[in-house]
């Protein structure tokens, strides 16, 4: 049990060092739009500093112009993985 114990907490080591150090911007949101994490590279991108974006609904950061189509690609199911690039 403890070789998977591990393996599991490599690979999460390594996962989230490559989240953290992306240049992409990389949102996780809840099902009803609430951010949950926020990659560094907001700051860069954006202007906001991740902690004040955690605990804001999304819909907050999108564009009048864009909010309809971006709230209908968040009702597609899971198993419809999108990438949405606005």
């Amino acid at each position: 049990m403890t070789i998977y114990k591990n393996i599991l907490e490599k690979s999460s080591k390594h996962f989230r060092n490559l989240i953290e150090n992306s240049a992409d911007l990389i949102t996780i949101i809840s099902d009803d739009g609430i951010i949950l994490y926020q990659s560094p590279s907001v700051k860069i991108l954006l202007g906001y500093e991740e902690p004040e974006m955690i605990g804001e609904n999304i819909a907050s950061y999108v564009s009048e112009d864009d909010i309809k189509i971006f709230l209908d690609k968040l009702k597609k199911t899971p198993d419809d993985e999108e990438l949405i690039e606005m």
